[in-house]
């Protein structure tokens, strides 16, 4: 993911209803696997995506922050 790059998010209720969230990537970082950026609490909606990097390790993150647009 880039920075500017849209995610949509479908949540689907038990009912039925279906809500999109709409986020823009603002941040897309490597950090190291402790970094607390991962977990901060923020005053504003914010999605956090994390993966493992180089994949099938635990030596680093891929981090993306999105927020919601």
């Amino acid at each position: 993911m880039s920075v500017g790059d849209k995610i949509t998010l479908k949540v689907t209720q038990k009912n039925g209803k279906t809500f999109n969230y709409e986020y823009e990537v603002s941040e897309a970082l490597e950090v190291s696997a402790d970094d607390p950026r991962i977990f901060s609490n923020t005053q504003s909606q914010m999605l956090t995506l994390t993966t493992c990097w180089p994949l099938g390790t635990n030596d680093r993150r891929l981090m993306s922050k999105a927020y919601l647009i």
